[in-house]
């Protein structure tokens, strides 16, 4: 009886800890998303500048970023 108890709480135990799991992975999937969006945005804003006459090393001072980091972003 007692065993059984044992292995109840046990299985109750693994339970919660696959439901954090899945909150966890649920969590990070939403983060990646919005760090993705936010990385196209930033992308999108450094293309208008750019377009808009400013040059790669004033954007590159702007944003304290080497033009190289600039333009692989942009990639």
């Amino acid at each position: 009886m007692e065993r059984q108890l044992e292995l109840e709480e046990l299985q109750k135990a693994q339970e919660e800890a696959r439901k954090v799991q899945q909150e966890t992975a649920r969590i990070l999937d939403e983060s990646d998303k919005k760090v993705n969006q936010m990385n196209q945005e930033i992308k999108k804003m450094i293309q208008i500048i750019l377009s808009n006459g400013m040059s790669l090393e004033f954007v590159s001072k702007s944003l304290s970023k080497s033009e190289d980091e600039i333009l692989d972003l942009l990639k």
